[in-house]
C-alpha cells in the first residue's frame, strides 16, 4: 500500500490577487510481479482535491492536468482489472493508489513518476463445499473491496476455473446469507467450505429497540489475522469453524458498535440468545464560518471514528471492526495522522463559494493530531484560515445570493463514515431561504448539511431578513382535548375568541404561523414567548395551556422565527357561559312538516316512509352582547350533531330517509344536539313513520281439481285466488292480533285494458265477488284476458298485479271455416252442401255433429262418428238438405263435439246469405242457365279440389282463431 503523504502546509496567496496556476504531468509505471513496466493505455487517473472531489481524469501511461491552481492535490489510481503483456496476461491493481502532490513553480515544469502497485493473477481452479442445492454467486475483490472477478457454481457443478491474484478477498452469496473470505497465497486450488466445523448461532436486537435488519458476523484468526466475514438478511446468524481455540468472533451491524466473543467460550457450539447492539455512528464534520464582513473564511475539520467503523480508504475494511483493521493493517496513530491532516485545501474554488467567490488559504493550518483510544476510537481536528480571493461587499445582503458547499456522499465511503457540514454566519440581517438539498433544515445560523446520498455541491441560497407573522383568526383552540370553534371576529386587530371562563384552554399558533423568509410556517424552528393580560404564561412554545378569565382578556405573542427574526401579536379571549337555542325546521317534498323553538320535551312528528326529510337547525343560535367588546353582539360559533337511527350529521342541514315505517319498528328517534365552547342544548323527535310501501298481490291461478295452473282453461271452473299476496309489514299475526284484513278487487279486462263485465261471451261468476279473497269464474271466451288484483292494506296503501293471460282449451273444438255449394239449390229439391271443419281444440274429436239452419229454421242434422279428427287438423263432409222456401236466405252452420263447452258452438259457427231458386213445379221455367250466386260477407276464397269443381265462393266465418294454447302438462 502506498503511504499516505505528510500534511499539506503550503499557504495560499493573500489579498485580492488571482492564484498563481500550472501543471501536473506522470509517468505511470505498474510495479508487482518482480518485474515493472509502463501503465496500460486504459489505465484511468484521476485528480482530486484532498477531501475526494474529482476535478478530471485522465487514461494512459503518461499524463497531464493542466490550468491547476498552485496548490495541494491527490492524485488517485483506482482500482482497476486489465491486461497487460509486460506481466503475463492479466493483472489486478490490488490497491487504489494515492499520491499527494503539491502544485509549485518547480513541481509545474517537471514529470513525476506514479507508481502503481499490482497484483498478477494466475489460473486457480475453485470449488465450493456443501452446495445441498440450488447455485451460488462468487466474486473476488481486492483488500479495498473493488470486484474483479465473478463466476457462478450449482451443487451438481461445484467448481471453476479462474485468474485470481495471490491475495484477495471470496465472496459467496448463497441462499439468504453472504460470506467473504479473506485468502492469502492462494496456489493453483481454492477451497471455499460453506458450512465446515462447529455451529455458533444466535438472535441480534438493538439497546434502543430498532428493528435490525443486516447481521455482519466475522471469525478472525488470532494468529495469522485470516478472516471470514458473513452478511445474513434479518437478525439472525449461523456460522461455523473447525476450531474455535484461537478464533474471535465480531458480530456488527450498520450504526452499531459491533460486540466480540473470543473463541475459547465457544467451543463445542453454542446459540447467543439475544446480542445486544449499542448505536454509534462515525462522521467527519466541516464546520465552515464566515465573518459579517465577509472577507474571512473559517474551517474547522473534525473526525470522530468509532470502532463501528472500519476506515474505508484503509485495506480490510470488510472486517467490520476499526480495532482489528489497526491490527491486520498494522496501523499507526502517525499513518493516520497524514490521511486526516491532507484534507485542507488551498483554494475554496471547488469547496466553498460565497455569491461565486471563493476564498485561499492565508496561513498555516492548525492540525491535532488523532487522539487514539485502546479499543480504537479516532477523534482528531484540522483548522484552516481563509481569506476572499475577491474583496465582496456586504450590500450582497441586501438580495438574494448563494452558497454553493462541497458536500462528500456516502456512496464512496460504502456507507461507514458520514460526512456532514456546517455554516454559521455572524450577521442578523440574512437568513436561509431555501436549499438545494431537502434535507438541509431552513433554520438559522449555523446552517447544517447532513450527511448526502452522493457526492456535489449543496446551494444554499441566503436572503435579507423578514418579520415572520402571526395570523391571528388561524390561532387553534384545543378544550378538553377537542379543537373549538370558537372565533368570534377575524380582523387581524381586533381577533375575538371565547372560551368558558375557568376551564383549562390549550391555544397553539403553529397553523397560524408564517415565515416569508422560507416562504414556509416552520414554526419548529421558532421561539415563542406568551403572556396572559400582562402575565407571563409559558415560552419556547408554539402552544401554552391556561385558564381565562370572565370577561375580556388579552393575549400576548412574542416570537423569534427560524431565521433569526423577532416579532409580536396580540388577540383578545372572551370568557363566558352559556347554552344555545336550538330552533329547528323539518320540511319534506317541499312542505313544512313541523318548525319551532326546541322545548324539553320530545317533539312528535309524523313522515312518509322512502321520502327524504330534511332537518334543519341552521338558526339555532347563542350570542354574545358586551360593552367591552368592540363589535358587539356577536353570534357564538355553533357545532351541531344530528343523530338519526342509522347515521350521524354534524351539518346544522342534514336529511335522512327512514325506510322502515313505525308498523315494523315502532318510533323512531331522532336527536339533536347544538353547541357550543360554552355549553349544549338538546332536543329529540319522536318520529310516527308512515307505511308507504304498497302489498304484493300475488295472482294464483286452480283449476277444477284445485291444481295451480299457469292459464285459465276455457268453459271450465276457474279458481282465482290472492292467497298468495302478502303486505311486507302487514303479516297474518298483526291482522289478526289487531282485527284487520288485506283488501282485495278484481278486474277482468280485454289484453288492451277495456273492463269486461261477466256475460255469456266473457266469463261467469260461479262463486265469490269481484272482492273476494277467492273468485271462481267460468271464462266463456277463447280470447287472452288481463286478470287485475289489487291489494290493499290497512294503511290504504295499495299494490296491483296486471298480467295477461292466454286461454286454454282443453277439449275438442269445432270450428266451421267455410260452405261449398256445388250447384243453385231449389225449392223442394234435395241439394248437398259441403263443409269445411277444424278441430280448433287440444283433444282429438273422436265424432262431431254438424246442424244446419237456414232462415231460422233447422235444416239438417247429421253426426260424424269415428271422425278421429286430431287437434289442429281440418276435414270436408258433405250433408242434403230440401229448402222448403225459396229467395235469399240465412244460413248458420254451428258445429259441435262431445266435451265441448257450449259456448263454443256459438263462436266456432259459420253464417252467410245464400239465394234459392223457386220450385220448378210453381215457377216458369226460364230458358237458360241460371247461375247460383252465393253472396258472401267477408270473402275467404276456399277450393275444395278440382274433382269437386273449379270454383268456389269464400265465406268469411266467424271465428277466426284455429289453434289456441295447449294446455300444461
Amino acid at each position: 500500500m502506498t503511504m499516505i503523504g505528510s500534511a499539506f502546509l503550503a499557504a495560499g496567496t493573500a489579498g485580492a490577487s488571482s492564484p498563481q496556476t500550472g501543471s501536473l504531468s506522470f509517468n505511470v509505471v505498474y510495479v508487482g510481479g518482480g518485474t515493472m513496466a509502463p501503465a496500460n493505455s486504459s489505465t484511468q487517473v484521476m485528480l482530486e482535491t484532498p477531501s475526494g472531489q474529482v476535478l478530471s481524469s485522465a487514461t494512459g501511461s503518461s499524463v497531464t492536468f493542466s490550468s491547476l491552481y498552485y496548490g495541494n492535490y491527490t492524485v488517485v489510481v483506482p482500482a482497476q482489472y486489465l491486461t497487460d503483456s509486460a506481466l503475463n496476461g492479466k493483472f489486478v491493481v490490488v490497491n487504489q493508489t494515492f499520491h499527494n502532490v503539491s502544485l509549485n513553480g518547480k513541481s509545474s515544469s517537471s514529470t513525476m513518476e506514479l507508481n502503481v502497485l499490482v497484483d498478477p493473477t494466475h489460473k486457480v481452479f475453485v470449488s465450493v463445499q456443501n452446495l445441498s442445492s440450488g447455485s451460488a454467486s462468487l466474486s473476488f475483490k481486492s483488500l479495498q473491496g473493488f470486484e474483479f472477478n465473478a463466476a457462478s457454481v450449482s451443487a451438481a457443478t461445484n467448481s471453476t476455473n479462474l485468474s485470481l491474484p495471490s491475495k484477495f478477498f471470496a465472496v459467496i452469496s448463497y441462499q439468504s446469507a453472504s460470506y467473504t473470505y479473506l485468502e492469502t497465497n492462494v496456489e493453483n486450488t481454492l477451497k471455499l467450505n460453506i458450512y465446515n466445523g462447529t455451529a455458533v448461532s444466535g438472535f441480534v436486537s438493538a439497546s434502543n429497540g430498532a428493528k435490525i435488519s443486516m447481521v455482519y458476523v466475522t471469525i478472525i484468526n488470532g494468529t495469522d489475522h485470516n478472516y471470514t466475514t458473513t452478511q445474513f438478511s434479518g437478525n439472525s446468524f449461523v456460522v461455523y469453524s473447525p476450531n474455535w481455540n484461537n478464533e474471535f468472533l465480531v458480530i456488527s451491524s450498520p450504526g452499531y458498535n459491533s460486540t466480540q466473543y473470543q473463541g475459547k467460550s465457544l467451543v463445542g457450539g453454542k446459540y447467543l440468545s439475544n446480542v445486544v447492539l449499542q448505536p454509534a455512528s462515525s462522521s467527519v464534520y466541516y464546520n465552515y464560518s464566515v465573518s459579517q464582513n465577509l472577507q474571512t473564511l473559517n474551517l474547522n475539520i473534525t473526525y470522530r471514528i468509532g470502532n463501528n467503523t472500519a476506515i474505508p480508504q484503509f485495506a480490510n475494511s470488510s472486517v467490520g471492526s476499526l480495532y482489528w483493521q489497526w491490527n491486520i493493517d498494522s496501523l499507526s496513530a502517525a499513518y493516520v495522522d497524514g490521511y486526516i491532516n491532507s484534507t485542507v485545501v488551498n483554494y475554496t474554488a471547488n469547496s466553498f463559494l460565497l455569491n461565486g467567490v471563493y476564498y485561499n488559504l492565508s496561513g498555516k493550518p492548525v492540525f491535532n493530531p488523532a487522539s487514539v483510544t485502546t479499543d480504537k476510537v479516532i477523534v482528531a481536528t484540522v483548522h484552516a484560515v481563509y481569506k476572499n480571493m475577491t474583496p465582496i461587499s456586504t450590500s450582497v445582503y441586501n438580495s438574494a445570493f448563494p452558497i454553493k458547499v462541497y458536500a462528500l456522499g456516502t456512496q464512496y465511503t460504502p456507507g461507514t463514515l458520514g460526512y456532514q457540514y456546517n455554516i454559521s454566519y455572524k450577521n442578523t440581517s440574512i437568513a436561509l431561504n431555501s436549499s438545494s438539498s431537502s434535507s438541509v433544515k431552513l433554520s438559522g445560523t449555523p446552517i447544517h448539511i447532513p450527511a448526502q446520498p452522493s457526492s456535489g455541491f449543496v446551494t444554499l441560497t441566503l436572503v435579507p431578513v423578514k418579520s415572520a407573522t402571526i395570523t391571528n383568526s388561524l390561532v387553534q383552540f384545543k378544550i378538553n382535548g377537542k379543537i373549538a370553534n370558537n372565533l368570534l371576529n377575524s380582523t387581524q386587530s381586533n381577533t375575538i375568541f371565547t372560551v368558558p371562563h375557568g376551564v383549562p384552554v390549550n391555544m397553539n399558533v403553529s397553523r397560524a404561523f408564517y415565515n416569508p423568509v422560507t416562504g414556509t410556517n416552520d414554526y419548529q424552528d421558532s421561539i415563542f414567548n406568551w403572556a396572559i393580560n400582562s402575565k407571563a404564561s409559558g415560552s419556547d412554545r408554539s402552544n401554552v395551556t391556561t385558564t381565562f378569565n370572565k370577561g375580556l382578556n388579552v393575549v400576548y405573542v412574542n416570537f423569534t422565527s427560524g431565521s433569526g427574526v423577532n416579532g409580536t401579536t396580540s388577540f383578545f379571549v372572551y370568557g363566558f357561559n352559556g347554552t344555545p337555542t336550538v330552533v329547528y325546521n323539518i320540511t319534506s317534498n317541499g312542505k313544512t312538516i313541523s318548525n319551532n323553538t326546541a322545548s324539553p320535551s320530545p317533539i312528535s312528528i309524523f313522515v312518509n316512509q322512502t321520502q327524504t326529510v330534511q332537518f334543519s337547525a341552521y338558526y339555532s343560535t347563542l350570542r354574545i352582547s358586551n360593552s367591552s367588546l368592540a363589535g358587539s353582539p356577536y353570534n357564538v360559533p355553533l357545532n351541531y350533531n344530528w343523530s338519526f337511527p342509522t347515521t350521524v350529521s354534524l351539518s346544522a342541514n342534514s336529511s335522512y330517509v327512514f325506510q322502515k315505517p313505525s308498523i315494523s319498528v315502532g318510533t323512531q328517534t331522532v336527536y339533536i344536539n347544538v353547541s357550543s365552547v360554552s355549553g349544549y342544548a338538546p332536543a329529540k323527535f319522536m318520529v310516527t313513520v308512515n307505511d308507504t310501501t304498497p302489498p304484493v298481490a300475488v295472482v294464483t291461478i286452480m283449476n277444477a281439481k284445485g291444481q295451480v295452473i299457469s292459464q285459465p282453461v276455457a268453459g271450465q271452473n276457474i279458481t282465482l285466488t290472492a292467497s298468495s299476496s302478502y303486505d311486507p309489514y302487514y303479516n297474518s299475526t298483526y291482522l289478526s292480533a289487531h282485527s284487520l284484513t288485506l283488501n282485495y278487487s278484481w278486474k277482468i279486462e280485454s289484453t288492451s285494458g277495456v273492463p269486461m263485465s261477466p256475460s255469456s261471451s266473457t266469463y261467469t261468476i260461479l262463486a265469490g265477488t269481484n272482492h273476494s279473497k277467492i273468485f271462481n269464474v267460468e271464462f266463456e271466451t277463447v280470447s287472452s284476458v288481463n286478470i287485475v288484483l289489487t291489494v290493499k292494506n290497512p294503511a290504504n296503501v295499495s299494490g296491483t298485479s296486471n298480467s295477461s293471460y292466454a286461454m286454454i282449451v282443453n277439449s275438442p273444438r269445432i270450428v266451421v271455416n267455410s260452405i261449398y255449394l256445388p250447384s243453385t239449390p231449389q225449392q223442394g229439391i234435395s241439394s248437398t252442401i259441403w263443409v269445411n271443419v277444424t278441430n280448433a281444440g287440444t283433444v282429438m274429436a273422436t265424432n262431431f255433429t254438424l246442424t244446419i239452419t237456414v232462415g231460422g229454421s233447422q235444416v239438417a242434422v247429421k253426426t260424424f262418428t269415428y271422425a278421429n279428427l286430431s287437434a289442429g287438423s281440418s276435414t270436408n263432409v258433405s250433408l242434403s238438405w230440401k229448402p222448403a222456401s225459396s229467395g235469399s236466405l240465412g244460413i248458420t252452420v254451428v258445429g259441435s263435439a262431445t266435451g265441448e263447452p257450449t259456448f263454443m258452438q256459438s263462436i266456432g259457427e259459420y253464417s252467410s246469405t245464400i239465394s234459392i231458386k223457386t220450385s220448378p213445379y210453381t215457377t216458369p221455367i226460364i230458358i237458360g242457365a241460371v247461375i247460383a250466386v252465393i253472396v258472401v260477407v267477408g270473402f275467404v276464397y276456399y277450393r275444395l279440389s278440382s274433382s269437386r269443381g273449379s270454383r268456389s265462393t269464400a265465406i268469411k266465418k266467424k271465428d277466426e282463431s284455429k289453434k289456441l294454447p295447449e294446455k300444461k302438462k
